[in-house]
């Protein structure tokens, strides 16, 4: 937990935030389709070295916390859906945090801003989950 944590806060400080990774307990669920083997829909992703394959699949067999009311709940699911989460939960999100009135003042854009925020940190919590092996995804 702690790289997790470590790995949050050196991505926050750059847009002057902090979002340490949140195990949410689940709220409601939507079960999502799971290939047996990686398929062309996730190639791109695969082919970028923080992800790879077996981060796909570690996404795959993941859950994230993010049906939440509005339109953040509704960006957060999109994206979250489209990496390839295998189940996406109920979760909270802290609009003050992901998306500071002083950064974006219009609220739909702060909606979506924070949205976005959280369906990337459901997948760095999720790449940051020790594998199969046990050893963590190595992220450069």
């Amino acid at each position: 937990m702690g790289a997790r944590i470590a790995r949050s806060a050196a991505v926050g400080e750059a847009f002057g935030i902090w979002i340490p990774c949140v195990t949410n307990p689940p709220v409601a669920s939507t079960p999502m389709a799971v290939d047996a083997a990686p398929s062309e829909r996730f190639l791109r992703q695969m082919l970028v070295a923080e992800i790879g394959e077996g981060g796909q699949q570690r996404l795959a067999h993941a859950s994230a916390a993010v049906l939440t009311p509005g339109l953040r709940g509704e960006t957060a699911a999109l994206y979250a859906e489209r990496a390839g989460f295998q189940r996406l939960t109920g979760g909270t999100v802290d609009l003050e945090r992901l998306a500071p009135a002083s950064l974006v003042t219009t609220p739909a854009a702060r909606e979506v801003l924070a949205g976005a925020r959280l369906a990337l940190r459901e997948i760095r919590c999720a790449l940051d989950a020790p594998g199969a092996d046990g050893a963590p995804t190595v992220v450069r």
